[in-house]
């Protein structure tokens, strides 16, 4: 029996025609699909706050979003319409749920999961770019060092906290 054919995500539409005053378009990187996937993934789940994207992206890459990666690639995705900040959580566009729904029928590697967010934005693959350098193209000055530290220390608390209880 033959294989279905893979469905790949449309590019994000708005990967080109999101922009900043003054007509800057975003140019992502595979930090940027990372950030997007988490919080996608944590959306499955209800209301996202910061916490649950930094342990989504720590289940996704084993690892912790800088500072400056969270900064910019919120900045990046806000302007193009993929995630909505509302107060202190944030949530995903239709068409970003629509590529987690697409794949619900089958068994997908985490990082295969990871190269379609990196499709959807046509992304510039790893390693593109220092992950502590600032962007001065695409701030997101609400978000603070101090309320990414409070965020990290929550999960872990989280966390710890699952290996003792289970």
């Amino acid at each position: 029996m033959a294989a279905k054919p893979r469905k790949r995500p449309k590019r994000s539409p708005a990967a080109t025609s999101g922009r900043r005053p003054g007509g800057v378009i975003p140019r992502f990187t595979w930090s940027d699909a990372w950030l997007l996937f988490a919080v996608a993934l944590a959306a499955t789940s209800g209301k996202v706050t910061l916490k649950d994207v930094i342990a989504c992206g720590d289940g996704i890459q084993h690892a912790i979003f800088t500072p400056a990666e969270l900064r910019r690639g919120f900045a990046k995705l806000i302007a193009c319409g993929h995630i909505t900040c509302r107060g202190e959580t944030f949530e995903v566009s239709a068409g970003v749920r629509e590529i987690l729904a697409s794949t619900r029928q089958r068994r997908i590697a985490i990082l295969t999961l990871q190269k379609l967010f990196e499709t959807f934005l046509s992304a510039a693959p790893y390693p593109a770019g220092d992950p502590q350098a600032e962007d001065p193209e695409w701030p997101f000055p609400r978000l603070t060092d101090a309320m990414v530290d409070r965020a990290v220390k929550a999960y872990h608390q989280d966390f710890r906290r699952h290996l003792r209880t289970d």
